[in-house]
């Protein structure tokens, strides 16, 4: 219990001192989240150097199960392989509407006990990608963390370098953007 603690309070530290970056005001193609088409495994493609919970692990995905729409439970299965021991690892979490957005997919999501972060959807097409952030700003320390997702494994580098193109002409910052290894799996 105590390394997960250390883990939360140093991923929340570290991300505040260098990494991706939110803009201001967070502009959203994703208006209103059609939960059962987003639901499903998701690939990851990339990620903020900040998150640490993808440290040493390749082949990473998530999976979405709806429980509820009413009121909205999701589901959430993180899952990666160890590249140092081959093994694989895996977090169960879960998701709720995020009831102070309006006029965005908007989501909470907690692993571990009831400490809930933003998950923001800012674009996707349900059936290709998923650019997905967590934008927290504090007076003690903000923090920042950008994904990339795909339905298949490994996203065309043409349409992986469009959603780069794309976030950077929202405003974020992903200069410590991690490609993921979804090789060898």
């Amino acid at each position: 219990m105590h390394f997960i603690v250390a883990l939360l309070v140093g991923s929340f530290l570290l991300s505040g001192v260098e990494g991706s970056k939110c803009p201001a005001t967070i502009n959203v193609n994703c208006t209103t989240l059609d939960v059962k088409a987003y639901a499903g495994r998701w690939f990851e493609q990339t990620h903020s150097k900040s998150f640490v919970w993808d440290l040493d692990c390749k082949c990473i995905s998530a999976d979405y199960t709806i429980h509820s729409t009413s009121p909205l439970k999701i589901g959430v299965n993180n899952t990666c392989v160890n590249k140092k021991t081959g093994r694989p690892h895996s977090d169960i979490g879960r998701a709720k509407a995020n009831s102070t957005a309006t006029g965005e997919c908007a989501l909470e999501v907690a692993f571990f006990a009831d400490f809930y972060g933003p998950y923001l959807v800012v674009d996707t097409d349900y059936k290709t990608y998923s650019i997905v952030v967590s934008c927290l700003t504090g007076a003690m320390a903000s923090f920042s963390d950008i994904w990339i997702l795909s339905r298949q494994q490994q996203l065309p580098k043409p349409t992986l370098n469009m959603l780069m193109t794309k976030l950077k002409t929202l405003g974020f910052d992903y200069s410590d953007v991690v490609y993921t290894q979804q090789t060898s799996c």
